[in-house]
């Protein structure tokens, strides 16, 4: 087993340990059925379900890969860089002015998964969140919980 394995099946188990109840994707056992059962308590999902529904990530549908093997949702898993942000920043989501970010502060509005397009041909990158302040510059941040260890190349 290699790092990135060993992470995804701590993060897994300590999720299991957290919510004893909830259920696993049998096929993929560090995934949840239920997006609830991956966020904190008391995380509204009407606060970020659009934003990343529109998102090309795909973190909220199920999917086929290459293989053409059925894969769940990206954000039910215990390993979810998505899910992390969510519950991070989604406490902010309906007053980003009690926001701090970069020495920032006053921030008017905090949003998912946000679109930037670079003129480039292809799908434009996405943050993962970014907090915008009337006529200040934006914070945009990008996370990532174990991916890096997996050594894809994007």
């Amino acid at each position: 087993m290699n790092t990135y394995q060993r992470c995804a099946a701590a993060l897994s188990a300590q999720l299991h340990d957290l919510k004893r109840d909830s259920l696993r994707i049998p096929s993929h056992a560090d995934y949840t059925v239920n997006l609830e059962d991956n966020l904190l308590n008391g995380v509204d999902l009407e606060l970020f379900r659009t934003e990343y529904a529109q998102g090309a990530g795909q973190e909220l549908g199920w999917m086929t890969n290459r293989l053409g093997v059925r894969q769940p949702p990206k954000m039910h898993a215990a390993h979810s860089s998505a899910a992390l942000v969510v519950n991070t920043f989604v406490p902010w989501k309906r007053d980003p002015s009690l926001l701090t970010l970069a020495g920032q502060t006053d921030f008017d509005n905090l949003r998912f998964e946000v679109q930037c397009p670079t003129g480039l041909r292809g799908v434009p990158p996405h943050l993962d969140v970014l907090a915008t302040a009337k006529k200040r510059l934006q914070v945009g941040l990008e996370s990532k919980c174990i991916e890096f260890l997996n050594g894809h190349k994007t």
